[in-house]
């Protein structure tokens, strides 16, 4: 009985270092609004969500219905019906949905009606609709030149 409490505890510790990594990463999600089950930040494998989707890392597959599909880092495949927005870097991959917001860099083909993007030089970005948050952030200066009041002494 001595040998076995030693022997045992080795094994929870082996047990406990080895698995809480590969528990801190769920292989299938499902989110709603205020709902994620697991409640992990970490997806990779499947999620599906219904209206409103969001984690902080996305590997694997994203399908939302009728959804705000929402990450901080994304690498797969995203099949939204809806909008996809990755908050920091899509890391090789491929997005289809109506709209897409990335405001990282991407790598990978973007594909949407709509893409709203910041760095999309490594990607392929097909859509009908496509703009690059600096072009928006151009285009907002040069209309507020346009409808600024004039200067002191100068004329409009």
């Amino acid at each position: 009985m001595k040998r076995s409490v030693p022997s045992l505890a080795c094994f929870l510790l082996a047990f406990v270092t080895l698995a809480a990594p590969a528990l801190a990463e769920t292989g299938f999600q499902f989110a709603a609004p205020n709902t994620r089950a697991p409640d992990d930040p970490e997806v990779n494998g499947f999620r599906l969500s219904l209206l409103h989707g969001e984690n902080m890392k996305q590997a694997g597959v994203d399908f939302g219905l009728i959804s705000l599909s929402e990450t901080t880092t994304f690498s797969g495949a995203a099949f939204i019906m809806g909008m996809a927005k990755v908050k920091g870097n899509m890391q090789g991959g491929a997005a289809f949905s109506l709209v897409n917001v990335h405001e990282g860099t991407d790598s990978g083909l973007n594909a949407a009606f709509i893409n709203l993007l910041n760095n999309p030089t490594n990607a392929v970005n097909i859509g009908f609709v496509q703009m690059t948050i600096k072009t928006l952030e151009m285009q907002k200066a040069a209309l507020e030149s346009f409808t600024a009041p004039p200067r002191a002494g100068e004329e409009k």
